[in-house]
């Protein structure tokens, strides 16, 4: 049976230092194909909308692979597990931050964000990420619902990421992306707004060394 095509996606802006290191492993360490490696970079000053880069990257590359992988600028996999899986599957449950001699467990519980691995099918299934969080918070909270209420559930992998330093996130938005999670998680709104809904296209196509980066305006 071949091997699943398998794109990773990383969201991002400013953070050029992280993602270069990030890049560098992924391509050296893990072997990973510049080719299928896509950075999503957010344009304008806006609050960053991970979760909608996350949709309007999948939607251009979709109908090319098997499984995505949700990976973040600032996380360097060590132990990383990309094996075919038939559900939403964390990729870590330990994280060390830059400089530290000893292991994290992960943040929560519930915790999927950081490097997440999903089937396309499922990805579409599920309808993807909420477009409507901005700033820091609750769309990994929010996606995990979704795989839990619309999906097949979810997994984790034991893995291992190395978390790179930067500067802080504002959370000017956190209390009103909190509320959109808390809505969801007690089936106050649903997934009708997602992947399928995102009409953000990239205002320009170009290279992140040898992998593809697309620039949406936000």
């Amino acid at each position: 049976m071949p091997a699943p095509r398998t794109a990773v996606i990383i969201p991002y802006r400013d953070r050029l230092t992280n993602l270069t290191i990030t890049w560098q492993v992924l391509t050296t360490l893990h072997k990973i194909d510049p080719r299928h490696i896509y950075v999503a970079e957010q344009l304008g000053r806006s609050p960053f909308v991970r979760g909608m880069l996350f949709n309007a990257a999948v939607r251009q590359i979709a109908p090319d692979y098997d499984q995505i992988v949700l990976h973040d600028a600032d996380m360097v996999p060590i132990d990383w597990d990309l094996r075919e899986t038939d559900k939403t599957t964390h990729l870590f449950d330990w994280c060390n931050l830059f400089l530290e001699t000893h292991q994290r467990p992960i943040a929560y519980d519930g915790y999927i964000g950081g490097s997440t691995l999903i089937p396309t099918r499922e990805f579409d299934y599920i309808n993807g990420f909420s477009n409507a969080y901005a700033g820091w918070g609750g769309e990994d909270d929010d996606l995990r619902v979704r795989t839990e209420k619309y999906g097949k559930g979810w997994t984790r992998r034991p893995g291992k990421m190395l978390h790179l330093p930067h500067p802080p996130q504002s959370r000017t938005n956190f209390d009103a992306n909190m509320n959109l999670f808390r809505q969801m998680e007690n089936g106050q709104s649903d997934n009708s707004d997602g992947y399928r809904t995102c009409n953000l296209l990239p205002q320009r196509t170009t290279w992140f060394n040898t992998s593809i980066l697309f620039q949406f305006y936000v």
